[in-house]
Formats: structure tokens, sequence, C-alpha cells
């Protein structure tokens, strides 16, 4: 790992075309936008995209574009065609273009996207130009203030930080309740938990008070619309839909009826020239229009409804005051978009019952019409699209970004239909095999179940399952290094993994031929019997040992085994063979000519340790299990590709330093110094894996070779154990790593080249490192466990209950109940049973409950897989209760059931309302909880849309690693270019992109840029990867950093608030990063001067902080500075002294921080000391006033004494 980011790849020249600016002419020459940085590159259709961008033409559907040409002409441009094709005419000097639109013609297919696109914006309407990069607001003004005004204004912003720093409860509770409101919707009352503390709730009254009497604020107390206004209540087909006859020949296309929010119905006829409301009633045709026709569905109804018109303008300021608010714009904006993606787990919880929505109803109606009319030839085009040209980088792009188009609708397309095989709507084209063997072909994608075939029946054990599960996703492994690999000439297939409801399906795109028998397509390579028969065609030879070149694959001699019952298949034969890859892949010829290669299931070595006798890294009950499915040739234990490849460096690294050892043995250093780097790329060429050993079948014809090929396979398997796995647990012991949750995990294991398998292993070695690892790390693992081993468990149960199928969320309320629910509650309430009855009587008319499924038999199949699958005893579950408080209080909990909750769902592809749930009640969860199923996909599209754009990100990030600001963001910027070429910009590295520039723009200084750039960032991982993504959390503390730079503090605490609670959503609570958040949140707190938040914050972020001394260190003197604030110079020693402790035990007596640090020492001892002697004035001062009070008091008495007696005196003398 370290070694990539010391050698960074060099910048690819990237050969970026000069961007132009477009001028856009309205219909009628009435409106003008400028479309500005219009890469020639773009089509046509991306410029109308760009168009729809602005609220003056969002509805403009039916309209084709004119460009400006010399001699003032203009052409028409087709939609699919690159700008720069029509823009050749011009100089190419020329950087200004002139476009106009031209109404066209409305047909059926136009009025249904006319009033798509209008039902579009209501819902997500589009944000005026001028919000959409708000400048932040300047909270100090600097106009013609005077000292006295300045600092006014000054305590009056502070007052109202304050004021809503109030609600602010410190710890952040993990709540789901809140996770779907938006952090900066919320008013005063933002960061109020659901349990505010006391002291918040009497400080409100006069917060509000003040508030209400500063007149001048008010405008900024006012919270923003969270709903957008509703402009129209339904559109819908008319009942008099479609026209007849004479109307139709008259030119009506179809009828419609849009009823309002103040319940009036307008009958609108969509006619070719437009719309216009006619004259019918709800009983009555009468198709005359009764008021003049427009072009948009919006005109007519702003025409006929004032009320429209006005609902509409506060739609569009509604919009406005939303992308003003900043982040709360993109929140507000993802959650209207709400995509689908199989990482959230987590729906919005129904503000109001399930309401009458005739939109809806129709929409649900017209699901399953494809109106694209014919059905896509997937592989034709995906096979097109990678023999496109690639030898510039504009080729790259134009190469890059029609493969990615492809694939992504692909996956869409494979993902809806292998859902509808499940449900039972497509129908298998096999339906006299057995059902595990069904086939199924839709929307011309092959469809496959991943179990054994006619082998496998549901009275059998379930390993037949889990290797087929395990054979997929080698599979997909394969058809991605292969496609990496990039050979011209050499063909894979589009291949999609989805599992849904317990069923694994394959999607492919289909050999031209391969359904029509061996006259259309033949075999050409690999084996189709298990290496009975082989075929090796020289052709496409030649292209797999070119893949084998950068896949360290070996050629080898193979002997087939014979003994075949049928026929051989195409060209395989009984002579030995010359292969570069397995034996049981299979090279086929389509009737198209092209080379495919297929069953890519072994493209690495077995993995030895998997199957030695001796290896203690797996239990024998695991091996037992296992061992007899791998030995009938089902592959379920590989070394994965990157610990390949990452041994044959190490290997390289070994020999280079064993040959400047004998170098400098032979003092021969001067004549091999040139020679050096020639030879470290040979060496690393040289090592070769032969992926057929350890089979059933000789890996090669010469048996000293096969020797040295099982070795080297042997010794890859134990460098797995003895280096790597050792070396990323030490990793996760020092803290270099702290994945967030089980996919960060799941990520860093595989760049590391660990199979997850390996989780208990890596499990067990943190346990016995225990005090120095971070809690968090064994709970992280255990979770992972329980939810990888629980995905079977669910699987086997539909396998065993198929009919459970049609009423999954029986299953899933019974599982997650017995899972997450306390089988020991502590009162006996209404009888558990009961209330599970009911609820699943509520799911479905005939209630399937699987029997015997409670907590305890539940976690006892949960112990049992983890104990197989992972060799590994778990400890922390299930959760027991302590016997007595005492050991309550003493035990930390280390299960905690959100997390969990939070990773079930995201394997199985289990969505649940986002509320908090009780999880010490027997039945946490009801009927209405359960909100969905969706499918979880795994798909041969690269993990980066384009290369050198991530090799340009790389580059980019380790300047900015290193300080060197111009040259990273420049690059930065070419990738944002390109990916905005090759993906239009939604895509995970252009999230990465917006957070590193955002960070280059920070570090130069310029907060408000930065800011804009986190908020993309912010905005694109929620809409991409879910509201809780652990890059979601770090980009909300990233805003907060560069909000609290810009002085709007509390949006600040809002964001890093949102961080913690992501955080503590999916990691726990002993996650450290927490800990850093915490302080973070101190300082903010502390920089405004709310001393006691501050103080409260900074000992949180101690409890919190497990094992990282410097951060206690900082933490403690960030609280001794909070307490010189307000003058508490004792308390701020005490701290000090315990931060000199920690340096000195860490860096010694001579460390500067320990010099700096006895430097503040001194300061505060002193301070400390005058404090004392101020204070024993005081109190000498005060007893001295106590005793003058108390003297004359007396003093008092007796002075009047004396006066009345001297008034006695003289009204005595005025009488004589």
């Amino acid at each position: 790992m370290g070694e990539a980011m010391t050698e960074v790849a060099p910048a690819p020249q990237v050969e970026e075309p000069t961007t132009v600016t477009v001028h856009v002419e309205g219909p009628g020459a009435k409106d003008a936008i400028v479309l500005e940085h219009v890469s020639p590159l773009d089509t046509v259709m991306s410029l109308r995209q760009m168009i729809a961008e602005f609220p003056v033409f969002a509805h403009h559907t039916c309209y084709h574009l004119e460009l400006q040409i010399p001699e003032n002409k203009w052409i028409p441009l087709n939609d699919f065609i690159e700008l720069g094709d029509y823009t050749a005419a011009w100089e190419e000097a020329t950087t200004e273009f002139k476009v106009r639109m031209i109404l066209d013609r409305y047909d059926v297919r136009k009025v249904r996207a006319q009033v798509r696109r209008f039902r579009d914006i209501m819902a997500n309407p589009p944000i005026p130009q001028s919000a959409q990069a708000p400048k932040p607001k300047k909270t100090i003004e600097e106009k013609k203030l005077t000292p006295k005004q300045e600092t006014d204004k000054q305590l009056k912003l502070l007052k109202d930080i304050h004021s809503k720093l109030e609600g602010l409860v410190v710890p952040v509770a993990p709540t789901l309740a809140t996770l779907y409101q938006p952090v900066a919707l919320n008013g005063n009352a933002k960061k109020t938990e659901k349990e505010p503390t006391k002291k918040s709730k009497g400080k409100k009254k006069g917060g509000d008070a003040k508030a209400a009497a500063n007149n001048g604020n008010a405008t900024e107390e006012v919270p923003l619309d969270a709903t957008l206004p509703k402009c129209i209540e339904s559109i819908v087909v008319s009942g008099f839909n479609p026209p007849p006859g004479p109307r139709k020949l008259a030119g009506d296309l179809t009828y419609l009826e849009v009823t309002l929010p103040d319940g009036a119905v307008l009958p609108i006829t969509a006619h070719v020239a437009g719309f216009f409301v006619n004259k019918s009633s709800k009983t009555t045709f009468d198709p005359r229009p009764a008021a003049a026709h427009h072009h948009l569905l919006l005109d007519v109804l702003s025409a006929a409804s004032p009320a429209f018109a006005a609902q509409y303008a506060k739609l569009l300021a509604t919009a406005e005051a939303w992308a003003t608010a900043g982040a709360s714009s993109v929140e507000a904006m993802v959650q209207a978009t709400s995509g689908a993606n199989s990482l959230v787990w987590t729906t919005p919880v129904a503000t109001t019952a399930h309401a009458f929505d005739a939109n809806r109803a129709q929409d649900d109606l017209s699901v399953g019409i494809d109106e694209r009319g014919v059905i896509r030839d997937w592989n034709e085009e995906y096979q097109c699209a990678r023999e496109l040209p690639a030898a510039t980088v504009r080729e790259q792009i134009v190469r890059a970004r029609v493969l990615y188009k492809i694939m992504t609708e692909f996956v869409e397309a494979a993902t809806q239909g292998a859902m509808a095989i499940v449900d039972g709507t497509i129908p298998a084209i096999n339906p006299m095999d057995d059902e595990s063997a069904f086939v199924y072909v839709y929307n011309h994608i092959f469809f496959s179940r991943a179990v054994e075939g006619q082998k496998h029946v549901a009275a059998e054990n379930d390993g037949n399952h889990e290797n087929a599960y395990s054979s997929a996703n080698h599979d997909l492994q394969g058809v991605k290094a292969y496609n990496a690999a990039d050979v011209p000439g050499l063909h894979t297939l589009a291949t999609v993994v989805v599992d849904y409801l317990g069923v694994r399906i394959i999607g492919q795109s289909i050999i031209p031929g391969i359904l029509q028998g061996e006259a259309a397509s033949k075999l050409v390579y690999g084996s189709v019997d298990g290496g009975k028969t082989i075929a090796a065609n020289a052709e496409m030879h030649a292209m797999m040992a070119q893949a084998a070149e950068t896949l360290l694959i070996a050629e080898r001699t193979v002997q087939p085994a014979g003994g075949a019952d049928e026929p051989p298949s195409g060209e395989a034969g009984t002579d030995a063979v010359t292969l570069c890859g397995p034996v049981e892949a299979k090279g086929i010829l389509g009737s198209d000519n092209r080379h495919y290669i297929l069953d890519l299931v072994r493209i690495t070595p077995k993995d030895w340790n998997f199957y030695n006798p001796e290896s203690d890294s797996v239990t024998e009950t695991s091996r037992a299990s296992l061992l007899p499915k791998a030995d009938t040739g089902k592959y379920t234990a590989l070394l994965r590709p990157e610990l390949t490849q990452l041994y044959a460096r190490w290997k390289a690294n070994q020999l280079k330093q064993a040959k400047k050892d004998a170098e400098k043995a032979t003092d021969a250093e001067k004549e091999t110094e040139e020679t050096e780097a020639d030879e470290d790329e040979d060496a690393v060429a040289t090592l070769r894996y032969n992926i057929n050993v350890l089979m059933p079948y000789a890996s090669t014809t010469d048996a000293a070779v096969a020797a040295d090929d099982e070795a080297v396979a042997k010794d890859a398997a134990a460098y797995l154990q003895s280096m790597v796995i050792p070396a990323f647990v030490a990793d996760l012991r020092r803290g270099a790593m702290y994945p967030a949750d089980g996919t960060a995990l799941t990520d860093m294991l595989h760049a590391c080249g660990i199979n997850m398998r390996y989780l208990g292993k890596v499990a067990s070695l943190c346990a016995s490192f225990e005090p120095h690892v971070s809690k968090y790390v064994a709970e992280l693992l255990e979770v992972e466990m329980i939810a990888r081993s629980l995905k079977h468990i669910v699987a086997a149960l539909f396998l065993a209950h198929p009919e459970l199928r049609t009423t999954p969320g029986c299953v899933l309320l019974q599982v997650l109940n017995a899972l997450l629910g306390d089988h020991l509650p502590s009162k006996a309430a209404a009888s558990p049973e009961d209330t599970l009855a009911a609820n699943l009587a509520s799911l479905s008319l005939t209630p399937a409950a699987i029997p015997d499924l409670d907590a305890t038999s539940l976690w006892a199949k949960i112990t049992a897989d983890v104990a197989v699958r992972f060799g590994y005893t778990l400890r922390f579950w299930p959760v027991k209760k302590a016997k007595k408080a005492k050991d309550a209080k003493e035990v930390p909990v280390r299960a905690h059931k959100l997390p969990l909750l939070r990773r079930v769902c995201q394997r199985l592809g289990w969505q649940v309302a986002s509320r908090d749930y009780d999880f010490s009640r027997e039945a946490p969860f009801s009927a209405d909880d359960v909100t969905g199923v969706v499918a979880v996909a795994k798909s041969s599209l690269p993990a980066h849309a384009f290369v050198q754009a991530a090799t340009l990100i790389e580059r980019g990030r380790f300047l900015l690693s290193q300080g060197v600001l111009a040259p990273a963001y420049e690059m930065l910027q070419d990738a944002s270019s390109l990916l905005y070429q090759v993906c239009g910009g939604a895509h995970e590295d252009a999230a990465l992109v917006c957070a590193s520039t955002a960070t280059a723009l920070y570090h130069a200084g310029d907060v408000p840029l930065a800011i804009g750039s986190q908020r993309r960032a912010l905005g694109l991982y929620s809409q991409l990867k879910g509201l809780d993504y652990y890059d979601t959390a770090f980009a909300h503390a990233n805003l907060a950093l560069y909000l609290h730079a810009n002085a709007e503090t509390a949006q600040a605490v809002a964001h890093l608030q949102r961080a913690i609670q992501i955080l503590e959503v999916a990691a726990g609570p002993h996650y450290p990063e927490t800990s850093v958040l915490y302080y973070k949140l101190g300082m903010m707190c502390q920089d405004v001067g709310h001393v006691a938040l501050a103080l409260v914050c900074h000992r949180e972020a101690l409890r919190r902080g497990e094992l990282d001394r410097m951060q206690a260190a900082g933490c403690l003197h960030a609280m001794a500075m909070a307490c010189v604030l307000v003058g508490g110079f004792r308390e701020a020693l005490a701290y000090e002294q315990k931060v000199l402790s920690l340096y000195t035990e860490v860096f010694g007596e001579e460390d500067p921080r320990v010099v700096e640090c006895r430097k503040y020492i001194a300061t505060f001892t002193e301070r400390a000391v005058a404090g004392a002697k101020d204070r024993q004035e005081i109190d000498a001062a005060a007893a001295a006033d106590a005793m003058a009070e108390a003297l004359a008091e007396e003093w008092e008495v007796e002075i009047r004494q004396e006066e009345k007696k001297k008034a006695k005196a003289g009204k005595a003398s005025k009488k004589k």
C-alpha cells in the first residue's frame, strides 16, 4: 500500500479539447440563455439536458435545435450526434456559437414526455441559476460600521450561535429517527434531539423572547419550508380517451384531466399543435376549445387557474430558498430524487397515511411496457463499444463513455429481470427440466440460477448451493480481470450477479448463436467436460497469452484426462494442448465471428491453506464440510487476484535484495548498476502462476514443472497467512486504518488480497492483542461475520420454504425479531407469541411463520455457521444479560444491535423504516417497520469509469498530501473534466474529486469556494451511496470545518453532529474517529465562547479515545485553555499537568512539546497563585465589609438614639 503511494504513476497527458460557449435562443426569440464550458464531445442530447436545467426552458420537451453556420444559415441538429461534428463548419478558433430552439408538433410519445416532464418538475423543481452558486453569508458587515456597531453585531451573532447551541445534547444519540431530517432545515430546533435537556427547555423561552425582540434577525430565524408546495393533485388520462375518429383526424392526440388542489378539474386536450382546455364535463364530451391553446401544459394551466400560477411561483421560490440555504438544497433535492441504491437500508417514515393518488395508480398499470419499441441487443452494443478505437485520449473518452452508459443500463435491466424471475413473472425456456436448472431469456439477457443444476435437491446438504454462490463471485472477478487486461479481439460477456430473496441470479449478454447449437457457435478453447477433452485454437491462444501477461498466468501443456462419454465439442480433442488459463474456461467462436471467453471461475490458484490437513487456519468442522465439495471440482477457496500481484511484487523485491547482497559480497557494484532496472522488471515478469495446480487432474505434462508450480502456489498461500494477514492486523493495531463499517472493511481486506473467509483469523489475532487494539475492531468483525452467515441461513430458509418468497415480509419480521429482540425480557408484557402472530397476520392473509425459528434457535444456527465458515467462536453475541446490576456496570456492552441491523439489511437487501427501535423488547419490529426488499447487484462494471481520470485523482491527492496545491488543483480539475465527459459527474470518483478540490481550496485560503465544492461532494455521496454511508459522514465533517472557518458555526456544529450520528449508527460507540469529531466539536464551541459545552465535548472525546495518547493530550490541553477563558487557572493547571505526564512518557524530557507544556504550567501556576491572592484579598475585603456592615448597623442604632436624644433636647430648649 505504501509502495503505491510513493511510486505514483506519472499523470497522463490529457489533450483536452477546448470548451466552447453556446448562446441558446428560445422559441420566438423571447428568452435566451448562455451555456458555458460546453465540450465539443457532448452530444446534442446532453445539450438539451443542460437547457432543461434552466427554469425558463425546463418545461420544453417538444423541440429541436438549429445551429447558426457561416453565411447566416441555420442547420438542424441530430440529438445523437456530437456537437463538434457540426461546429467543424466554423474556424477552429471560434469558441462561441448560437443555437435556437424550434418548436415541433406533438405526437402521442411527445405528449407523454411533456406530461412526464411536467410531473417531474412539480416533484423536483429546477433551481434558478442565480441561486445555484450561492455566496456564503457574510455574518459581519464591514460597510459603514462604527467600532461600537461592529462590537454589537458580533455580540448579537455570538448570542444567536449560543442560543442555537443550547439544544445540542452531548453525547450525540445514534438515532435513526432524524436521519432523513435535513441538517439545515430545522431552524433553532435542528440540534435538539428527541430528549432535550431540562436546562435547554428552560432557556428556550428566554431565547425565543429575545429572538422576537430582535427585529433585525427575524428573517434569519424563520425556518425554511421542509416540503414543496403542491401545485396539482393529479394529472391522468380522461375517460373520453382515445379520441373518436373525427377528432383524431382533426389532430386530437389524447384527453387529460388535471385536478387542482382546490378541487377544480380541468379537461385538457393534447393536440398536435399544443394543449388547450376543452368544454367537456364529467359526463358530457365537448371537444371544442374553451380557451386559447399553448404549446406547453404549464402555460395552459397558468392561464386557466390563477391559483395554480401562484402555487407554481411559490414552488420556484421554495426551490430557490433551498438552493440559497446551501447544504439544505443538497439534502432536500437528494431526498426528492431518491435514487435506487443497494446500500440504502432505511426508508423515511411515512408522515401521512397511504393516500389516494391517481398518478401513482396509473404509473403502476404501465409497468412492463417498453416504450423503446425494439428490445436492445445488449451483446452487440457491448462488443461494438469494446471494439471502438482507443489510440488517442479523445477516442478513449468516447469508448469509456459508451461502455459506461451501456453497462449501467444493462445492470439496471438485468436487475429488473432477475427480480421478475424470482417473483415468477418470467417463464423459463426449459420448463421440462428440474427447477434448479431453469434458465431464462428476457430482453436479450440470459439468466441462470446459481445452483449446481440437476445434482441439487432441497433435501441435500446446502454445500452445493454455497459453492455456486462463491463460483458466481469468482466468475465475476475473472470477467473484471480480463476486461482490465483489455486484449483486442478477446471478448467477455456483460455480467451481473443479483441476490434477491435468497436466490442468486446470474445475468449475461447472449453470445450470438449460442442458443442455436453448435452449428452457429463452437468451442475453440478450454473444456466443457471437466478436462476430459480440451480445445486450444492457435488464434485464441495468442489472445489468452497476451491477457496472461497482465494476469500473471503461466503457459502450460496439459494432457486431457480422456474417457468422455460423449463426442468432443467443437475443436476439443484428447491430444496434449498448451493453455494459458483454467482448463474449465470456455473459448467460444460466436456466429458473429468473435472470440468469447466464458466461465472464468479460476484465474488464480487454489488456496492451499484451506485444503492442507496440517493447516491451522481452518477448523476440522469447516474442512470436513467443504473439502468433499471442492474435490469434486467445485471451487470455493481460491487466492484473490490482488494477492497474486502482491506476492509477485514481494518475490521481485526479494530477488532484488538478494542480488544487491551478492553484488556487495563480490564487489561488483559498478558493473551491474546499469542493468538493475531491467533485471527488476524481468524478476517480476518471471513469476507466473499455474492456476491448474492442486486439481484432480495433472496441471502439466512435465512433473518437475508441476512440482515447481505447486510450490509457488503453496508459497503464495503461506505468504498470505504468515505476512499479509499479520500485517493487516498490525495496521489495525496501530490505527493506520479504521474501517467505518462492513463495506469499508471488505474493500480494505480485498485490497490487501485477503479473502473474507479469513475474517475469523483476523478477529482471533485482534482478540489476542485486544488491550492494545481498539475495541470496535473485534465488534465490527463479529458483526460482519454474523451478517454473512445470516445471508446463507436466510437463503437456506427460502430454499426449504419456497412458498415464503410470495410473502417475504413474514420471514423478514420473524428473523429480525429473533436476531435483535431481547429473548430474555425483564418484564413479561403481553404474550410475545401473540404479538408476533398478530404482526404476521397483519402482513398476510395466510401467514406462514417458520416453525421453530426463535431467538435461541436462530442464534444457535448463526453461532454454528460462523464456527464452520470462519473458524471463530462469537464472544459478544448473542447478548447475555448480567445477573447483577453491579456486573452490568463493570462489563462494557460490546454487542451493538444498531450496527448489526444496518449491516444485515445491507447484505440481504432488506429495508426498514427509519425510526428508533426498542431492542429491549422481545419483538422490537412490527409489520409497518419492514418496508421493502431490494436486489443486491454486483456487476462487471469497472470500479473507475475512466482509468486516466483515476490516475489523475491519485496523483493529485498525493500532491495535495505533500502540500503542493497548484499542481494538485490542476490535476483534480483535469480529472473532473474527464469524468464529466465519461459519466456526467454522477460517479463516486466525481465526489472524491469535489472533496479533494475543496481541501485544496481550503488550504489555499479560498473558503467560500471550498464550501461550494464540499457541498457538491456531500450531495453526490448522499445520492450515490446513501445518507449513512461512511464517506457521507466524513463529507459532513469536512464541510463543518470549512463552514466554521467561514464564521458559520451553527451550521458547522449541525453537520458535525450528523457525522457523529452516522458513524455511531455504522460502527458503534467505540469507533475512534468519533473521539476526533467530538474534539473538533468542542473546539468549535470553544471558539465561539461556549466554554461549558466545549468542556462537555472534550470530556466525551477523552472518554471515547482509547489508545491515542497524543489525542488525549490534545483534548486535555484544549480543556486547560477553555478553563483559562473563564479564569479557572487551577483547573487549567491540573489538566496541563496531565498533558505534561503524557508528553514526557511519549517523547522524553527534551522534546519541544514538553518544553512548551512546562511554560504553560508555569504561566498557569503564576496566574493561579495570583488568583488565589486576589481571592484572599477579596475574601478579606468581603469579611471587612461584613464586619463594617454589622458595626454600621450597631452604630446606626446608637446614632439614631443619640439623634432622638438631641431632638428631644432641641425641642426642650425651644420651649424654653
